[in-house]
């Protein structure tokens, strides 16, 4: 599979740096990375608005921007592209990290980025773009039936073990569906794993552990049994960020 990448930092040192280390990813993990470099913000978003169908699956981009910041740049993206492009911001500066889960990032890197960061990031993007995440449930909103992409959902949650009423939560929204955890965790086994009796997280968007919770990509956290903790890091360790 060819990923497509678009990398918009203004500085130019930092974009070449990123460049080059994709570069040696790409030969390293044998990957097929097909990169574009953007210094200003606003001439991706033209690129975008001229293109008919969206032309990356990753998008890496800078904070600090004298134009336009990454975070407001990515609220307008973010009108555009498709679920299944990915955005991750690259800052010199952690503390914007809490600011940047208002537009929903799939993930935060601080410079200067490693290697070994980069590599790790792009095992996360192989997970999320290569698994059959594609099918489609039906849930509940206001008494009415739709349908929402399995890939789209954060976690479910048991509201009424005895009536099996479930709460599908995205990033944005609230649904219901009757059922029970362990029929969700049976038609989507590779995707949805136990946090504790009334949780159960989508893989995809697990971004790291502390000792109790199960951070998301967006900042959501989620309460994790110890027991079930050991478990997640099993399944995972090459590809969840764990802090010790």
């Amino acid at each position: 599979m060819k990923f497509h990448i678009a990398i918009c930092d203004d500085d130019p040192a930092d974009a070449k740096r990123l460049y080059e280390l994709l570069m040696v990813c790409s030969f390293q993990m044998d990957l097929d990375l097909d990169v574009t470099v953007f210094t200003r913000g606003s001439v991706l978003l033209g690129s975008l608005y001229s293109e008919r169908t969206f032309p990356y699956e990753l998008i890496l981009m800078d904070i600090e921007m004298p134009e336009e910041s990454g975070i407001s740049l990515a609220d307008k993206l973010n009108s555009l592209i498709l679920s299944d492009t990915l955005l991750v911001f690259v800052s010199n500066y952690p503390e914007y990290m809490s600011e940047s889960f208002s537009v929903h990032p799939f993930d935060f890197l601080q410079k200067p980025v490693t290697q070994e960061k980069l590599k790790k990031l792009l095992n996360d993007v192989q997970f999320r773009l290569t698994k059959k995440t594609r099918q489609l449930m039906i849930v509940s909103k206001d008494e009415l039936d739709v349908s929402l992409r399995v890939e789209d959902i954060l976690y479910v949650q048991v509201l009424n073990a005895k009536s099996q009423d479930l709460a599908i939560c995205t990033a944005t929204d609230f649904y219901t569906k009757r059922g029970t955890l362990s029929d969700m965790k049976g038609l989507y086994p590779e995707l949805f794993f136990p946090l504790n009796r009334s949780i159960l997280v989508n893989l995809i968007h697990v971004h790291y552990l502390t000792d109790r919770n199960a951070i998301l990509h967006n900042g959501t956290i989620l309460p994790v049994s110890v027991r079930n903790r050991k478990s997640l890091i099993k399944l995972l360790k090459n590809n969840l960020t764990i802090p010790m």
